[in-house]
């Protein structure tokens, strides 16, 4: 349901275009190891069905691995989005904001960040490339949610796994699971 429209009033690339306006969705392009054009998606929420069809990873095979999370200053507790670009003004004709209080999902604790709930050192506002794409209400509000629940709690990430040949079908996009905790030990 979420629409884009634009206008091209320069001469750009196709590949960035097609960039910017995927920068202001869950949709990732891409070329696979074929060269195949393709478009993964980061969906909403995963559940044990999409887990079916994830490669797994035995942790036997894992060689080496480090984690790391995402720095506290990418936390965000509300998104502030420009949207609508007026191409005669040069400038975003509509705006719309969103918190953590507005999210139906759980109940936010400022504090086990150490954030101010009046979200003065927590608010991103998006008036750049990703709202120029964005023409209608109902997109904004969606790319908005979308955007804060992403950067609203940290993100464990594994920054490096060293894995044996037998993984090479991996590339950006697959979905991956473990059998077990790597090293037997929780990363944080």
């Amino acid at each position: 349901g979420w629409k884009y429209d634009f206008t091209v009033d320069k001469k750009i690339d196709s590949k960035k275009l097609l960039e910017n306006i995927a920068s202001a969705s869950s949709y990732i392009p891409r070329f696979n190891n074929r060269g195949e054009f393709k478009f993964d998606v980061i969906k909403d929420q995963y559940d044990a069905t999409h887990m079916d069809g994830a490669i797994l990873i035995e942790e036997s095979d894992c060689i080496k691995w480090s984690y790391s999370k995402t720095k506290i200053e990418d936390v965000y507790t509300r998104i502030e989005l420009h949207y609508k670009w007026d191409y005669a003004r040069n400038e975003f004709g509509e705006k719309e904001v969103i918190d953590v209080t507005e999210l139906d999902q759980f109940e936010y604790e400022f504090d086990y960040y150490g954030l101010k709930d009046d979200h003065s050192e927590s608010t991103l506002v998006i008036d750049s490339e990703q709202g120029k794409y964005i023409r209608t209400q109902e997109t904004a509000i969606n790319y908005a949610k979308w955007m804060l629940m992403w950067h609203c709690n940290q993100h464990l990430k594994i920054q490096k796994l060293k894995l044996p040949l037998k993984y090479l079908e991996i590339e950006p996009g697959s979905l991956l699971k473990f059998d077990n905790i790597l090293g037997g030990v929780y990363p944080y």
